[in-house]
């Protein structure tokens, strides 16, 4: 266990000072994302700032995302995932439908 008074006191401005917030400058970004919504979980807020920028954003889902479970999980994981691009002002993904857990196969 680490004694809070032997800690080095780090002044917060100095840490502040060293975070970089500013978005690099992308013409394109091609993202792709396993099963539909890890591309909002992962990268949403990212994709929205930078499509506003003028950004050219390509999606590209790569498996359904049932879980091997139905289709009924699938089609509501891509509602919602063409849903997330529409709220975040991107263009509609690209599902490749690929079956959930079975690139290897």
């Amino acid at each position: 266990m680490t004694d809070s008074h032997s800690l080095q006191h780090i002044n917060e401005q100095a840490l502040l000072a060293e975070i970089t917030t500013a978005l690099p400058t992308y013409r394109r970004i091609l993202l792709f994302a396993p099963h539909p919504d890890d591309e909002v979980f992962g990268a949403g807020g990212t994709l929205e700032q930078l499509g506003a920028r003028g950004c050219e954003i390509h999606q590209i889902i790569v498996t359904t995302g049932d879980c091997q479970d139905d289709s009924d999980t699938a089609s509501t994981r891509r509602g919602e995932s063409l849903a997330a691009a529409n709220t975040l002002n991107l263009p509609a993904p690209q599902f490749w439908d690929f079956p959930d857990r079975g690139l290897t196969d």
